[in-house]
Order: C-alpha cells, then structure tokens, then sequence
C-alpha cells in the first residue's frame, strides 16, 4: 500500500498544478514533493511535511493507527496545498510526504541530508504529525513541541494563530516520548516547527 499512497499524494499535488517529483532514498516509498516556485526569491524555501506511512505494533489486530498517524498531516498538507494553489509568494513553498517516519526517520533524514549538502536554503520546516485526536475532556487546543525545534519559529507560528485563531488555546511543552521528521530538519540546521495535537 505504501506505493499506492505514494503515487496517490502526487497524483493529487499535481491535480492542484505543483510540480512534483519524488526522491528516492531506498527501495520502499519515496519522499513526495510538491512545488510552488517563489516570485521574487525562488531560492527561499518553506516546506510543509506529513509521513504517508503507518505502522501496527500490535500482534493482536492487523490494524495500524493511520487515521491519526499520519493521516491526519497528510490531509491537513493536502488542504493547505490546495487552499494556497494559484496564489503568489516571494519564497517556494514546498509540500513533502515523508516514508520511512515510522522505522526511524528514514524519508525525512535522507531529504534533510540531501539538501543540507546542496547548500539549500531552508527557511522553515513545519511538521504535520498526529493532529487529530483530542481526549475526552481535553481542552480544544494546538500544542507547540519545544525539543528538536526553533523557539523564534514556534513563537512566530504561535503569534499567527493568536492573531488569525484567537479563541484556540495555544499550549507549549515537551515531548516526552516519540518525535518525528522536523527533528532531522533540525538536527541538519533548519528551522523546525511540530504543531502536535496534545
């Protein structure tokens, strides 16, 4: 299945007029990528990132926990991309879709890698990873991550959503267990940001 989703991610970026392509780091999934040339500084670049793959830890069911996990990023990069379609910006926006998050950072690490020895100029890393779930009882609220992330950036995007979604509680903290691919981003020297869902 995962070249299924693969090839259907792309599919859709490419529906919204992105250019795509995919990049190939072994000889599962590639990471997809979706592109939206800047204007006046195309070499400034934005991503946006989600994992299209899910993993079931269990021995009880067959099932993964991929509704949430990631699923819910990928819709949620999906959205964006096609909300912001047709629009001009000054920096390239760019849309990944990781493989490999769930062995271990795979995709996201040999993305990172790669463009970290191009030199590449990545102004902004914003992970989408488990956004949600909400517990009964919990509060409606988006949760900053502080580790493996940049606090000008987490305060930035904190600011935007004080300011465009004032009545959602803005919350920030660390994370005790797991992480996900803005940590390779940011270990390779890019500004990352992980709006998580609790």
């Amino acid at each position: 299945g995962e070249i299924a989703a693969q090839n259907w991610i792309r599919q859709e970026l490419q529906a919204l007029g992105y250019q795509t392509s995919l990049f190939n780091y072994d000889s599962g999934g590639d990471v997809v990528i979706g592109d939206f040339p800047g204007v006046t500084q195309p070499e400034k670049v934005v991503i946006l990132g989600a994992h299209y793959d899910s993993y079931n830890y269990s021995t009880t069911t067959g099932n993964a926990p991929g509704a949430d996990d990631d699923a819910s990023g990928v819709s949620a990069i999906l959205e964006i991309a096609r909300l912001l379609a047709g629009h001009q910006f000054d920096y390239t926006l760019r849309f990944c879709a990781f493989s490999g998050e769930e062995f271990g950072l795979l995709g996201s690490e040999a993305y990172a890698a790669h463009l970290d020895s191009q030199g590449a100029d990545v102004v902004a890393m914003i992970q989408l990873d488990m956004i949600a779930y909400r517990a009964n009882g919990d509060s409606r609220s988006v949760d900053f991550v502080t580790n493996d992330t940049t606090p000008s950036l987490n305060n930035f995007a904190m600011e935007v959503y004080r300011a465009y979604v004032p009545s959602l509680e803005v919350k920030s903290g660390y994370l005790s267990g797991g992480t996900s691919d803005h940590s390779s981003f940011f270990r390779h020297g890019f500004a990352a940001c992980f709006p998580f869902e609790d």
